[in-house]
This record gives structure tokens, sequence and C-alpha cells, in this order.
């Protein structure tokens, strides 16, 4: 690998280390990103299940099971076995759950308003650009190594 590609995923691996979750005492950084997920959940649809969770985050199940069983005992989510099929579990957020969710969209909304206001929004449009050809890029060759 040369310097240029070492210093790439050197970034990648800070930028990954930032603790956004520090800005809401009590929370992980892989229940913030669970009660995001739950959050951006279309409203009106079905509670969501543990499988989409699994599914979106890309976590193994246990991992899973384990946050939002600590997520549940903070009485941030109510979890229940699907009536119809009892192989799903669907997770929604309780009030207070809600509550928290909503505060960590302001909080989180408030705090990339501040950087794009520092690094200005056609910096973000072209670096969100690159972060996506770089993400089809990568997980198309990975594809190709796995096939081999």
């Amino acid at each position: 690998m040369n310097q240029l590609q070492k210093s790439f995923f050197d970034n990648l691996e800070e930028f990954r280390k930032i603790n956004l979750a520090g800005m809401f005492p009590g929370l992980s950084q892989g229940d913030l990103c669970m009660m995001k997920t739950m959050y951006e959940h279309l409203p009106g649809e079905a509670p969501m299940r543990v499988s989409d969770i699994v599914e979106k985050l890309r976590i193994p199940p246990p991992a899973v099971s384990r946050s939002l069983k600590g997520m549940e005992q903070k009485g941030w989510i109510l979890r229940r076995v699907d009536e119809n099929d009892r192989r799903n579990t669907f997770v929604e957020f309780t009030a207070a759950g809600e509550l928290l969710s909503s505060e960590i969209e302001i909080k989180m909304g408030d705090l990339a308003d501040a950087v794009f206001a520092e690094i200005g929004e056609e910096t973000f449009r072209q670096l969100n650009a690159y972060m996506q050809q770089l993400i089809e890029v990568t997980q198309c060759e990975l594809a190709k190594r796995k096939e081999k």
C-alpha cells in the first residue's frame, strides 16, 4: 500500500473513532446507530423488525440483540414477537425513546449544520458523491474477490 492509500485508510479509521454518542450521556455508539436506524424507519409503517436492523447496520444478530436488550432495560424501546410469525421480533420506541431519538436528531442536525458551515455545502456535495463512488467500487471489488 502506498502512502496516499495508507493516509486515506488512516483518515477513515480516525473518522470512525469520532464518538458522536458522547453528546448523549448513557448512550453507546452502537445504541446511537440503532436509535438513528429506528428513527429513520418510515413513520406509519409497521414497527421495525430486528432483522431489518441487522440488515441495515450489517451487524451480527447477537450484537444487535445485546444492544436492544440494554436499550429495553433503559426504557427506550419495546420488543415484541410477531403474533403471525414468531420468527420475527418487532422493535418500537417507548415515549422515552421517542424523546431521546428526537433529541438525537436535533443535536446531530446542529452538529452537521456547524460542520457544513465550516467546510461548505459544495465541498460536502462533492465528498458525498466521491464517498458513494468509493463505496460502490469497493463493494464491487470485494464481490469479485469473494467469487474467486
